[in-house]
C-alpha cells in the first residue's frame, strides 16, 4: 500500500470498530550520516525509517500506539490491541484532538542531501583546524548529516497536514591538550538548510574552539561572593529550558506547583526580557511546522519587556487549566539588546562568563544550584583567566528579575537564537 492507503485502512479500522476522536502520524525519514574526527572519516551510513503513530480517545479515555510493519493483519491486531489498552485507562475530560484546520502542506529544505558537498566542507573544516588550533581534538562522535522526512498528520476533525523537510545537522564534539593538559569536553550542535561555505567561521564555533584551547590551563576561584554571571546562548539555552518546564509547561500548571500560576499580563521578569515562539522569518532554519497536537504554529510573545503574555502549553494542560492555547514548538527566541558584548564585559565590576551549566534540577519554586563550565573571571571590566569548578547558586525566577543587559549580539543553532545575558546578584564560589 501506498502511503495514503495505509492512513485510509487505519481510518477506516477506527471508524469500523466505533472510534470517534482519532489522529494518525505517519512519518518517513531518511538520514544519511558521516561521522569524522581529526584523522579521519570514520563512518558513513544511510538509514531509513517509517513509523505510524495513532491516538484514539473514546469516552474520554486515550490511548497510543506506535506501529512499524505495515502487513493489513498485523496492523489490525495492534489497532485491537490499541482499543484494548483504552477501554483500561482512566477517563479524563481534558483529553482531546486538534479541531479543523484548512488542508496545508509545509515545505523546508531540500528533498536530497549532498554528502559530497558535506565531505567538501567537513575536509575544509579539518584543514583549518590543524593550521589554526592543532591543540584542539575532535573526537569521532563529531558527525554531519542530512536528515529528510516526510510526515502526514490526520485526525477525526478533518485536520489534514503534511510536511516535507530536509535539513543538515552538524555535531561537534571536542576538547584541547596541551602537553600532559586537557580541556573538558565541550560540543556545539547545528542545523541549517545549506552547508556552510566556511565551518569554522559559522556562527560561534571558532570562539568554542580558541576557548576549548584557552581553558587547557585553568586556576580555581579562591573565594565566594555575590556578584554577576554573564550566560553564552548557550548556557541561556540551558536556562530557559529550566524555566519553561517548571514555570510555564503543563505539569507544573497542572499541579499548580508553577511560581507563574495565574500570572498571565503580570511581570514576571526584568523588562529587558522578550522571549518570542517563532516559525515564520529567516531567524529559525529547522522551522516546526505544527505542535505535536496537529495545530499549525504561530509567532507568539511568551514574555514581552518582563510581561508574562502565553504559557507553553499542550492541548491537554490548556484543557486541564483553563487557559488559552497558543500553538507554540520549540522554536524560542530572545531578542537583542542595546549593548554589544564587549562593553557588558567591560562594566561588569566582578563576575564570571560561562558556557555550560551541570547541576541538579531546579526545585519547583526555582532554586538552582551547580557547576558553572567553560568559565572565565572578570575582574573590573576585564576577562581575565580560565576557572575550574566554580559554584554557582541563586533561584531562577529571581535571575530572570535581576537582569541587567543582554547583549546585541546573538548566536542561532537553528532551532533557536539566543543573545548573551548578564545576571547580578548570584552567588559565585570556587572550591
Amino acid at each position: 500500500m501506498g502511503d495514503m492507503e495505509l492512513i485510509k485502512f487505519c481510518s477506516s479500522k477506527l471508524k469500523e470498530y466505533h472510534i470517534d476522536k482519532y489522529e494518525i502520524v505517519f512519518s518517513k525519514k531518511k538520514k544519511e550520516e558521516l561521522n569524522f574526527s581529526n584523522l579521519d572519516f570514520s563512518l558513513l551510513r544511510t538509514t531509513m525509517d517509517e513509523v505510524m503513530n495513532i491516538k484514539i480517545i473514546k469516552d474520554n479515555k486515550k490511548s497510543k500506539i506506535d506501529i512499524n510493519s505495515f502487513e493489513e493483519e498485523y496492523m489490525d491486531e495492534k489497532i485491537k490491541e490499541l482499543i484494548d489498552m483504552c477501554n483500561a485507562s482512566e477517563m479524563d475530560e481534558a483529553n482531546d484532538i486538534a479541531s479543523f484546520q484548512a488542508k496545508e502542506e509545509f515545505n523546508l529544505g531540500k528533498k536530497e542531501g549532498d554528502l559530497n558537498k558535506a565531505i567538501d566542507a567537513i575536509e575544509k573544516f579539518l584543514k583549518d583546524l590543524k593550521e589554526k588550533y592543532p591543540e584542539v581534538l575532535i573526537t569521532d562522535d563529531s558527525n554531519i548529516c542530512f536528515n529528510g522526512e516526510e510526515t502526514y498528520f490526520i485526525n477525526s476533525n478533518g485536520v489534514d497536514f503534511k510536511i516535507n523537510k530536509g535539513m543538515y545537522k552538524l555535531i561537534l564534539v571536542f576538547s584541547a591538550k596541551v602537553g600532559e593538559k586537557s580541556s573538558s569536553f565541550n560540543g556545539v550542535e547545528y542545523y541549517f538548510e545549506e552547508i556552510p561555505k566556511d565551518i569554522m567561521k559559522y556562527e560561534n564555533i571558532e570562539n568554542k574552539l580558541k576557548d576549548a584551547v584557552e581553558q587547557v590551563n585553568t586556576i580555581k576561584l579562591g573565594e565566594k561572593f555575590s556578584g554577576d554571571i554573564i550566560l553564552t546562548p548557550d548556557a541561556i539555552s540551558e536556562f530557559l529550558y529550566y524555566y519553561r518546564s517548571i514555570f510555564l509547561k503543563d505539569e507544573s500548571l497542572i499541579t499548580g506547583s508553577s511560581r507563574l500560576k495565574d500570572k498571565l499580563n503580570e511581570r514576571v521578569a526584568s523588562n529587558k526580557l522578550t522571549l518570542r515562539a517563532v516559525v515564520n522569518g529567516n531567524e529559525i532554519s529547522n522551522k516546526e511546522f505544527i505542535t505535536s497536537d496537529g495545530i499549525k504554529t504561530k509567532d507568539i510573545n511568551i514574555i514581552e519587556n518582563g510581561i508574562l503574555k502565553s504559557y507553553i502549553l499542550s492541548l491537554y494542560g490548556a484543557k486541564k487549566t483553563n487557559n488559552n492555547l497558543n500553538p507554540i514548538t520549540n522554536n524560542f527566541v530572545v531578542e537583542g539588546g542595546d549593548k554589544t558584548l564587549e562593553d557588558i564585559i567591560k562594566e561588569t565590576k566582578k563576575g564570571i562568563i560561562f558556557d555550560r551549566f551541570s547541576g541538579g534540577y531546579p526545585s519547583s519554586s526555582g532554586d538552582i544550584s551547580g557547576v558553572a563550565k567553560g568559565c572565565y573571571y572578570i575582574e573590573n571590566g576585564e576577562k581575565k583567566q580560565p576557572l575550574i569548578e566554580v559554584m554557582i547558586s541563586g533561584n531562577l525566577y529571581d535571575m530572570f528579575n535581576d537582569i541587567e543587559d543582554i547583549s546585541l549580539e546573538r548566536v542561532g543553532g537553528g532551532n533557536d537564537l539566543f543573545p548573551w545575558i548578564k545576571i547580578k546578584n548570584v552567588i559565585i564560589s570556587g572550591s
